[in-house]
């Protein structure tokens, strides 16, 4: 059987790949693939999880910018889920940890 285009186009198309909340080496990650294709992970509800601060943790991310990171939490979780795509804000301020919800 032939394909028509390579591998790697067909990957780009279909798939994604989660990343773990507090992923040190993301940004190299990102710098190998690009950003499109990568939504994130809080791996809830398992106990070795970092909910409920994962998103926390994931902004808190060395060496990636907010571009990406707000294309990882939202635009490419609106576009594999087919979901109105909004301007995502980062940022929880000084604190957010301890932030009431």
């Amino acid at each position: 059987m032939q394909i028509s285009q390579l591998p790697s186009q067909y990957f780009f198309r279909q798939c994604y790949v989660a990343t773990d909340a507090d992923e040190k080496v993301l940004r190299q990650v990102v710098e190998a693939v690009g950003d499109d294709n990568i939504v994130v992970s809080t791996d809830y509800p398992h106990s070795d999880g970092l909910f409920p601060h994962a998103i926390e943790e994931f902004v808190a991310l060395d060496g990636v910018s907010d571009k990406t990171k707000a294309k990882i939490l939202w635009d490419n979780c609106a576009r594999l889920y087919k979901l109105e795509r909004r301007p995502l804000r980062l940022g929880f301020g000084a604190g957010s940890r301890s932030r009431t919800r």
